[in-house]
């Protein structure tokens, strides 16, 4: 059984602990199950702010008019910005690669589990396993969507950033859009698929947007929105999901008195 001085489970922000590990000489054991780079590269603040920057660009030139500007059409290109994002995405094939330069690193590509206080069970794809101990034990495994327990959620079918960026990204912009949740990043992407034309509704389970922001904040993200024609439904326990002809239904009741 290999020994390590440091083991990192996860290649986001502790990186910068690999880093520190790998130029102190100590021996150093990386362990990812996906890809280098963790949330913030993959499907958090980068690809995120690529489709954001896009969709301001949009809003700006539509808005320029009350600058005395005045463009007659925009035209948004999807697959060129999705081609950019997926560019910079891409750079997590580099992070492994450099990791793997060093004699003192060892990159394991699987699931990590722990024996004991010190062990730590690697199971990869195939299912073969693998133990080693290490003497410090870095967990860096990131955040994950918290999905709702909603009847006929799981059968309907639903996108989180997990899927959104991978195997469900959409070749173009979706015709229409439910968000639930009207917290930084339903506003983010309510924002980015209304701008590229998208039908958007969100629905929030507070009594207003950003919740975690001043009030001011979340009454000037409400204006626009509905200045944007995002409909917006707050207070809102989300009841159930069904699919019918092809399309979702979301039910949901108002908190207040109980109204669908």
């Amino acid at each position: 059984m290999k020994n390590y001085d440091v083991i990192i489970i996860g290649t986001g922000a502790a990186n910068i602990v690999a880093d520190a590990a790998i130029a102190d000489h100590k021996s150093v054991a990386i362990i990812e199950r996906g890809k280098f780079g963790g949330t913030c590269l993959n499907r958090g603040c980068i690809p995120t702010k690529i489709l954001v920057t896009a969709a301001n660009r949009i809003r700006e030139i539509r808005e320029a008019a009350h600058l005395g500007i005045h463009v007659e059409s925009v035209h948004a290109d999807w697959a060129a910005v999705s081609r950019r994002m997926w560019h910079k995405v891409n750079e997590n094939d580099s992070i492994r690669t450099y990791y793997e330069q060093f004699k003192n690193v060892t990159v394991y590509a699987g699931t990590a589990s722990f024996v004991d206080k010190k062990t730590v069970r690697i199971t990869d794809a195939n299912n073969h396993t693998e133990e080693i101990t290490g003497t410090a034990i870095i967990i860096a495994t990131g955040g994950r969507t918290h999905v709702p327990s909603v009847a006929g959620l799981q059968e309907s079918g639903y996108i989180t950033s997990e899927t959104f960026f991978g195997a469900a990204y959409p070749p173009e912009p979706y015709k229409s859009l439910i968000i639930i949740g009207g917290g930084p990043i339903g506003c983010e992407f309510a924002h980015v698929f209304n701008a590229f034309g998208t039908h958007v509704t969100l629905v929030q389970h507070n009594i207003r947007l950003l919740p975690k922001e001043d009030e001011s904040v979340s009454a000037y993200m409400l204006q626009q929105f509905e200045d944007y024609r995002i409909q917006v439904h707050l207070n809102q326990d989300t009841l159930s999901v069904r699919t019918e002809n092809g399309e979702k239904i979301l039910t949901c009741s108002d908190r207040t008195n109980g109204k669908k």
